[in-house]
């Protein structure tokens, strides 16, 4: 089958477009590569504004890369489907961001861990503050004198 100069075009076209798209989703998954080393030392530093700010950068990119997946789909199903097309270079591609992605995507459960330890921590230091309140508040209840009414001793 002989493909004519207006259907050549078209291929050229769409295959032109699968590959930007798949360099947008390879560009994205770099930086959010890069990104990885600075969330992590945020988040072992507390450094919760810069977290913050960290977070949205990193979800306009995966936003993006959603974007770009979407319309990347049916190109890459008709790019596969297409005779005479080597799909192993595009195949290979996809699959490195895949992997990235999934690397991220553990890295970032170990950074959740972190935070829910961190935020399980800062919960039970506050519990224990309000029982000092509550303790120094009883003892106040019962007069300003010099000694206290309550007093921890042995029998």
């Amino acid at each position: 089958m002989t493909r004519t100069a207006g259907q050549g075009c078209e291929v050229e076209a769409w295959r032109a477009t699968l590959l930007r798209l798949l360099e947008r989703l390879e560009a994205c998954a770099a930086e959010l590569g890069r990104g990885r080393a600075r969330q992590r030392s945020l988040v072992e530093s507390d450094d919760g504004q810069g977290l913050l700010d960290a977070l949205a950068h990193r979800q306009a990119l995966l936003d993006d890369m959603a974007r770009a997946a979407d319309e990347l789909a049916p190109l890459r199903d008709r790019f596969f489907a297409s005779p005479g097309e080597n799909p192993a270079p595009i195949r290979a591609r996809l699959e490195a961001v895949a992997a990235t992605a999934a690397e991220i995507a553990r890295e970032d459960a170990r950074d959740q861990s972190r935070l829910r330890e961190r935020r399980d921590d800062a919960a039970r230091r506050l519990v224990e503050v309000e029982r000092g309140r509550g303790a120094l508040a009883a003892y106040a209840r019962h007069g300003s004198g010099a000694s206290p009414d309550f007093q921890d001793r042995e029998a």
